[in-house]
């Protein structure tokens, strides 16, 4: 049994995941840690705003047909990334007839080249 459809990174602006598995859907159950989702198939990368980067597992923990409980299917982590606030400080003094200047000159945080 395996966990599909699952990227190793996402934003907290990107829409909510579904996961499946192979297996019998029914005999399984998702835990979603950090957030304490258990019994979801969702992961809900809004959830984490406010956090820079966060490290997600999300497990499988699964009954077989004759109600044994195997070991849990191997997590997998997941990177989760808020989007950073930009700014831009105010552009004065500057003629239509001025020489071209760089508008990264006037953003912050400055993104690495």
């Amino acid at each position: 049994m395996s966990i599909n459809s699952i990227n190793a990174k996402y934003c907290t602006s990107d829409a909510d995941v579904t996961f499946t598995h192979t297996g019998d859907p029914a005999r399984g159950e998702w835990q979603v840690v950090p957030g304490g989702v258990t019994g979801s198939a969702v992961l809900k990368p809004s959830a984490y705003k406010g956090s820079a980067q966060t490290t997600v597992n999300i497990q499988l923990n699964y009954t077989d047909a004759n109600g044994c409980k195997p070991a849990a299917v191997t997590p997998v982590s997941v990177q989760i990334y808020d989007l950073p606030t930009i700014t831009m400080s105010s552009i004065t003094g500057r003629c239509s007839d001025a020489a071209a200047f760089d508008l990264i000159d006037y953003v912050a945080p400055k993104a690495a080249v």
